[in-house]
Protein backbone atom coordinates (compact mmCIF):
# COMPACT_ATOMS: atom_id res chain seq x y z
CA UNK A 1 0.00 0.00 0.00
CA UNK A 2 3.06 2.28 -0.30
CA UNK A 3 2.13 5.80 -1.43
CA UNK A 4 -1.57 4.97 -1.86
CA UNK A 5 -4.04 7.52 -0.56
CA UNK A 6 -6.44 6.22 2.09
CA UNK A 7 -9.48 6.17 -0.22
CA UNK A 8 -7.51 4.35 -2.92
CA UNK A 9 -6.26 1.83 -0.36
CA UNK A 10 -9.80 1.16 0.85
CA UNK A 11 -10.87 0.61 -2.74
CA UNK A 12 -7.95 -1.81 -3.21
CA UNK A 13 -9.04 -3.82 -0.16
CA UNK A 14 -12.67 -3.79 -1.34
CA UNK A 15 -11.86 -5.12 -4.80
CA UNK A 16 -12.45 -8.74 -5.84
CA UNK A 17 -8.70 -9.40 -5.78
CA UNK A 18 -7.67 -11.54 -2.78
CA UNK A 19 -4.97 -9.03 -1.85
CA UNK A 20 -4.42 -6.80 0.02
CA UNK A 21 -6.17 -8.96 2.59
CA UNK A 22 -6.25 -9.65 6.31
CA UNK A 23 -2.50 -9.89 6.74
CA UNK A 24 -1.80 -6.53 5.11
CA UNK A 25 -4.67 -4.88 6.98
CA UNK A 26 -3.44 -6.33 10.29
CA UNK A 27 -0.03 -4.73 9.77
CA UNK A 28 -1.66 -1.45 8.71
CA UNK A 29 -3.72 -1.57 11.92
CA UNK A 30 -0.43 -1.71 13.82
CA UNK A 31 0.73 1.42 11.98
CA UNK A 32 -2.52 3.20 12.89
CA UNK A 33 -2.05 2.21 16.53
CA UNK A 34 1.42 3.77 16.39
CA UNK A 35 -0.11 7.05 15.20
CA UNK A 36 -2.54 7.22 18.12
CA UNK A 37 0.15 6.31 20.66
CA UNK A 38 2.46 8.94 19.15
CA UNK A 39 -0.26 11.56 19.52
CA UNK A 40 -0.70 10.74 23.21
CA UNK A 41 3.07 10.56 23.80
CA UNK A 42 3.51 14.03 22.28
CA UNK A 43 0.71 15.46 24.44
CA UNK A 44 2.42 13.99 27.51
CA UNK A 45 5.73 15.40 26.33
CA UNK A 46 4.24 18.90 26.24
CA UNK A 47 3.16 18.58 29.87
CA UNK A 48 6.18 16.81 31.34
CA UNK A 49 9.50 16.86 29.53
CA UNK A 50 11.06 13.44 29.98
CA UNK A 51 13.96 11.79 28.17
CA UNK A 52 12.02 8.54 28.44
CA UNK A 53 9.11 9.91 26.38
CA UNK A 54 11.53 11.25 23.75
CA UNK A 55 13.02 7.78 23.42
CA UNK A 56 9.58 6.18 23.30
CA UNK A 57 8.50 8.51 20.46
CA UNK A 58 11.56 7.52 18.42
CA UNK A 59 10.88 3.82 19.03
CA UNK A 60 7.23 4.14 17.97
CA UNK A 61 8.25 5.96 14.77
CA UNK A 62 10.58 3.07 13.91
CA UNK A 63 7.86 0.52 14.60
CA UNK A 64 5.38 2.43 12.47
CA UNK A 65 7.73 2.30 9.49
CA UNK A 66 8.18 -1.43 10.01
CA UNK A 67 4.41 -2.03 10.19
CA UNK A 68 3.88 -0.12 6.95
CA UNK A 69 6.63 -2.09 5.24
CA UNK A 70 5.14 -5.39 6.46
CA UNK A 71 1.71 -4.36 5.16
CA UNK A 72 3.25 -3.75 1.75
CA UNK A 73 5.30 -6.97 1.85
CA UNK A 74 2.30 -9.04 2.93
CA UNK A 75 0.46 -7.83 -0.14
CA UNK A 76 3.37 -8.81 -2.41
CA UNK A 77 3.75 -12.18 -0.69
CA UNK A 78 0.14 -13.18 -1.20
CA UNK A 79 0.33 -12.04 -4.80
CA UNK A 80 3.17 -14.56 -5.23
CA UNK A 81 1.00 -17.29 -3.66
CA UNK A 82 -1.82 -16.58 -6.10
CA UNK A 83 0.58 -16.62 -9.06
CA UNK A 84 2.17 -19.89 -7.89
CA UNK A 85 -1.22 -21.64 -7.76
CA UNK A 86 -1.87 -20.50 -11.34
CA UNK A 87 1.29 -22.15 -12.70
CA UNK A 88 0.68 -24.93 -15.26
CA UNK A 89 0.30 -28.52 -14.04
CA UNK A 90 -0.07 -30.32 -17.38
CA UNK A 91 2.77 -32.79 -16.75
CA UNK A 92 4.83 -34.19 -13.87
CA UNK A 93 7.65 -31.66 -14.32
CA UNK A 94 5.17 -28.78 -14.34
CA UNK A 95 3.44 -30.12 -11.25
CA UNK A 96 6.78 -30.50 -9.45
CA UNK A 97 7.82 -26.94 -10.26
CA UNK A 98 4.38 -25.66 -9.29
CA UNK A 99 4.51 -27.45 -5.90
CA UNK A 100 7.95 -25.96 -5.24
CA UNK A 101 6.84 -22.42 -6.07
CA UNK A 102 3.68 -22.77 -3.96
CA UNK A 103 5.73 -24.00 -0.99
CA UNK A 104 8.23 -21.16 -1.36
CA UNK A 105 5.49 -18.52 -1.65
CA UNK A 106 3.55 -19.91 1.32
CA UNK A 107 6.65 -19.84 3.52
CA UNK A 108 7.20 -16.17 2.71
CA UNK A 109 3.49 -15.48 3.31
CA UNK A 110 3.86 -17.15 6.74
CA UNK A 111 7.00 -15.34 7.88
CA UNK A 112 5.66 -11.85 7.17
CA UNK A 113 2.60 -12.03 9.47
CA UNK A 114 4.81 -13.72 12.05
CA UNK A 115 6.95 -10.57 11.98
CA UNK A 116 3.78 -8.48 12.32
CA UNK A 117 2.81 -10.43 15.44
CA UNK A 118 6.29 -9.97 16.96
CA UNK A 119 6.16 -6.25 16.18
CA UNK A 120 2.72 -6.04 17.84
CA UNK A 121 4.23 -7.46 21.03
CA UNK A 122 7.01 -4.87 20.90
CA UNK A 123 4.46 -2.11 20.42
CA UNK A 124 2.36 -3.42 23.30
CA UNK A 125 5.35 -3.11 25.67
CA UNK A 126 5.89 0.50 24.57
CA UNK A 127 2.15 1.15 24.85
CA UNK A 128 2.30 0.11 28.52
CA UNK A 129 4.92 2.81 29.20
CA UNK A 130 2.56 5.47 27.83
CA UNK A 131 -0.45 3.99 29.62
CA UNK A 132 1.37 4.27 32.96
CA UNK A 133 1.47 8.06 32.54
CA UNK A 134 -2.28 7.96 33.22
CA UNK A 135 -3.39 10.73 30.85
CA UNK A 136 -7.12 10.47 31.56
CA UNK A 137 -8.16 12.80 28.72
CA UNK A 138 -6.57 10.38 26.22
CA UNK A 139 -7.95 7.16 27.70
CA UNK A 140 -10.31 6.52 24.77
CA UNK A 141 -7.51 7.23 22.26
CA UNK A 142 -5.34 4.70 24.03
CA UNK A 143 -8.26 2.28 24.10
CA UNK A 144 -8.62 2.48 20.32
CA UNK A 145 -4.84 2.08 19.97
CA UNK A 146 -4.99 -1.01 22.19
CA UNK A 147 -7.70 -2.67 20.08
CA UNK A 148 -5.72 -1.90 16.92
CA UNK A 149 -2.65 -3.59 18.42
CA UNK A 150 -4.77 -6.56 19.43
CA UNK A 151 -6.20 -6.79 15.90
CA UNK A 152 -2.70 -6.60 14.41
CA UNK A 153 -1.54 -9.37 16.74
CA UNK A 154 -4.42 -11.83 16.37
CA UNK A 155 -4.97 -11.05 12.70
CA UNK A 156 -1.32 -11.82 12.00
CA UNK A 157 -1.38 -15.02 14.06
CA UNK A 158 -4.46 -16.26 12.18
CA UNK A 159 -2.66 -15.71 8.90
CA UNK A 160 0.38 -17.62 10.18
CA UNK A 161 -1.82 -20.59 11.11
CA UNK A 162 -3.79 -20.58 7.84
CA UNK A 163 -0.67 -20.48 5.66
CA UNK A 164 1.14 -23.03 7.79
CA UNK A 165 -1.69 -25.52 7.26
CA UNK A 166 -0.86 -25.63 3.53
CA UNK A 167 2.92 -26.08 3.91
CA UNK A 168 4.51 -29.55 3.58
CA UNK A 169 8.01 -28.89 4.99
CA UNK A 170 7.82 -30.43 8.47
CA UNK A 171 11.06 -28.81 9.68
CA UNK A 172 9.74 -25.37 8.74
CA UNK A 173 6.37 -26.13 10.36
CA UNK A 174 8.01 -27.21 13.62
CA UNK A 175 10.19 -24.10 13.71
CA UNK A 176 7.24 -21.76 13.13
CA UNK A 177 5.03 -23.57 15.66
CA UNK A 178 7.74 -23.15 18.31
CA UNK A 179 7.95 -19.42 17.55
CA UNK A 180 4.16 -19.21 17.51
CA UNK A 181 3.91 -20.72 21.00
CA UNK A 182 6.49 -18.28 22.30
CA UNK A 183 4.65 -15.30 20.82
CA UNK A 184 1.26 -16.49 22.11
CA UNK A 185 2.54 -16.10 25.67
CA UNK A 186 1.67 -12.43 25.20
CA UNK A 187 -2.01 -13.37 25.28
CA UNK A 188 -2.13 -12.82 29.04
CA UNK A 189 -1.02 -9.20 28.61
CA UNK A 190 -3.72 -8.69 26.01
CA UNK A 191 -6.38 -10.24 28.25
CA UNK A 192 -5.47 -7.98 31.18
CA UNK A 193 -5.54 -4.83 29.06
CA UNK A 194 -8.78 -5.79 27.34
CA UNK A 195 -10.50 -5.99 30.73
CA UNK A 196 -9.15 -2.54 31.63
CA UNK A 197 -10.58 -0.93 28.50
CA UNK A 198 -13.82 -2.93 28.50
CA UNK A 199 -14.62 -1.39 31.88
CA UNK A 200 -14.84 2.01 30.15
CA UNK A 201 -17.94 1.21 28.08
Amino acid sequence: MEDLRIKEYLEEISSKKPYPGGGAVSAFGGALACSLILMVARIINQKIKENLIDKVILEILKLQEKFLKLSYLDNLAYEKVVKAYKLPKDNEEGRRLRRGEIEKALKEATLIPLDTAVLSCELLNIFLVILEKDLKSAFSDLGVAYYLIETAFYGAMMNVKINLDSIKDQTFIKEILNKREEILRFKNKFFALREKFQSAY
